[in-house]
């Protein structure tokens, strides 16, 4: 029986995906391989706080903009500050004369799709934490080990480090990137015959590559003991890899940004009825 392959995703990665539009499908993938034991994941412990942290904070950002683009404002058009110097002058605009009555109307569907917006979220959230307790993630808990070999690893400016200036030396322990890939090495090296073992980055930062987008050979010179290959994100790790072909994702293969998602769920041209009888608040408007 063939070596599971090591999977490690890095955050960016990993957010990118549960953001775009095949979300469930590339978790589902990714638990399906899981459980048949085609890959193991190395999750270390910076980099599940991380997600943790960059899914809330986007996820709240989401839905505070699905909140603006369904305001009552922003569907007929007004604008919130001419709006207000236009009352001080007591003057009166046709729109938002109408507005409260449109308001009325589309008030009840439109709490309903919120809703839905903010269910299917936090269904989402569940489904990743049942996705980091599979027992076949293993987890590497930040030791001071290797919070100093990460650091070591950022003093001496080795790839995946954080190309950005550090006024202070402490600054250099804040290195997630190093300390995730300091991890990995750890648990390559626990492994009785690492030559047999093939690892799998799904890295899109660009502290991992060089100038002209491979893996950078500071990356490259340290699992040179297994075979290695890496991807910019998991849709296309997974078709290329696994032949998977039921993912839909946008050109870059990282699915759409957040940014977009929300004009084009919670926008002027939704259509709130629809979306709701149909349930898919994270897709209304295809």
């Amino acid at each position: 029986m063939a070596e599971p392959k090591l999977l490690f995703i890095d955050t960016s990665v990993f957010v990118a995906s549960v953001f775009g539009d095949a979300a469930n499908s590339i978790l589902d993938e990714l638990l399906k391989r899981l459980e048949k034991k085609d890959i193991v994941i190395i999750l270390p412990e910076v980099i599940k706080n991380e997600i943790k942290t960059q899914f809330d904070i986007l996820k709240n950002e989401y839905f505070e903009e699905c909140k603006k683009n369904l305001s009552i404002n922003k569907i007929v058009g007004i604008d919130e500050e001419k709006t207000k110097q236009t009352e001080g002058k007591k003057k009166v605009n046709q729109k938002g004369t109408n507005s409260k009555t449109i308001d009325e109307c589309i008030r009840a569907p439109r709490e309903k799709l919120l809703a839905n917006i903010e269910k299917y979220y936090k269904d989402l959230s569940k489904k990743i934490e049942v996705f980091f307790r599979h027992r076949n993630i293993v987890n590497i808990p930040l030791t001071d080990k290797l919070l100093l070999s990460g650091m070591k690893r950022s003093l001496l400016k080795k790839a995946p480090y954080t190309n950005i200036e550090k006024t202070t030396e402490s600054a250099h322990t804040k290195d997630a990137d190093c300390i995730a890939f300091e991890s990995i090495i750890f648990y390559i090296k626990s492994l009785k015959t690492p030559s047999k073992n093939s690892v799998i980055l799904c890295v899109s930062d660009k502290d991992y590559h060089s100038k002209d987008g491979r893996l950078h050979d500071d990356i490259c010179k340290d699992l040179e003991k297994c075979k290695f290959e890496s991807y910019k994100s998991l849709a296309e790790m997974l078709e290329i890899t696994f032949r998977t072909t039921t993912l839909k994702t946008s050109k870059d293969g990282t699915g759409v940004k957040m940014e977009e998602r929300a004009a084009s769920i919670a926008g002027p041209s939704t259509g709130i009825d629809s979306a709701i009888e149909s349930g898919e608040a994270a897709s209304v408007s295809k």
